[in-house]
């Protein structure tokens, strides 16, 4: 019998639709439902047709889903993991929106020792 070897994708989610974790998934999904929402249901009450702009509103978060999930794919490809997001953590970081724990310092480090022996 050959030896087990151990699993090798302990640490990552699973891939659960079109190349898209859960949580990436849902994030696709409320942007869609965000997006599109206010702007159907705001189009369909001023031409007076209430409610009956929800399955357009399904069939465009759908849509947005889909391209949004092939989209991920393509910039996930071939990179590390979680490399796009911390690239966005990176980016709000920069705008302001975020803080991060990631140390974003050039120049020489020290350790705080003095260079004259001990203190």
């Amino acid at each position: 019998m050959p030896p087990l070897e151990p699993p090798t994708r302990l640490d990552r989610e699973p891939p659960v639709l079109w190349g898209c974790t859960a949580p990436e998934l849902v994030v696709l999904l409320v942007l869609g439902l965000l997006g599109w929402g206010p702007l159907a249901l705001g189009l369909a009450s001023s031409a007076g047709y209430g409610f009956t702009t929800l399955p357009i509103v399904g069939l465009l978060t759908f849509a947005t889903v889909r391209l949004g999930a092939a989209q991920l794919r393509r910039v996930k490809r071939g990179r590390p993991e979680h490399e796009f997001q911390h690239r966005l953590l990176l980016l709000a970081m920069r705008w302001g929106l975020r803080r991060t724990t990631f140390i974003r310092a050039s120049g020489p480090w020290s350790l705080g020792r003095s260079r004259h022996g001990l203190s």
